[in-house]
């Protein structure tokens, strides 16, 4: 597989992903209690469950930055991280929706819908773009 560059938006967003994803890494540490209470998160989770979340939540990170930083595509990557993001912002409505959470909390699931929505655009034009070399190569 040949990598392409990625176009300039495309790395801006990854790397704003990268810093959201760090951002939310530190929330999600065990002793970050007041920062998860400032966006209306839950506070009382055993440290295993959140050290999970905050690992998880860093190495994807790392993987946007590494993208953002060197241009390089990486498809199964950034649709990983789509379904990521759009999953933790459907299941951040989902709660406030269920007023399990408060409406606030929702700020924390905004970014993440936008950048899994970019992420999703950036994966349909590559694929169509992919589609076309090969049709004309063929």
């Amino acid at each position: 597989m040949t990598l392409a560059n990625l176009p300039r938006w495309m790395r801006a967003a990854l790397i704003t992903s990268a810093a959201l994803n760090m951002v939310g890494a530190a929330t999600f540490l065990p002793r970050s209690e007041a920062l998860r209470r400032l966006g209306g998160l839950p506070v009382g989770s055993h440290a295993l469950y959140l050290s999970v979340i905050a690992t998880f939540t860093a190495i994807f990170g790392v993987g946007y930055l590494w993208l953002g930083l060197t241009g390089r595509d990486d498809p199964p990557f950034i649709a990983a991280g789509a379904v990521a993001k759009l999953a933790f912002a459907a299941l951040i409505a989902g709660f406030c929706w269920a007023r399990q959470l408060p409406p606030r909390a929702a700020i924390w699931g905004a970014g993440d819908l936008m950048l899994g929505a970019t992420f999703v655009s950036w994966l349909w034009t590559a694929r169509a773009s992919r589609s076309r070399r090969a049709a004309h190569d063929a």
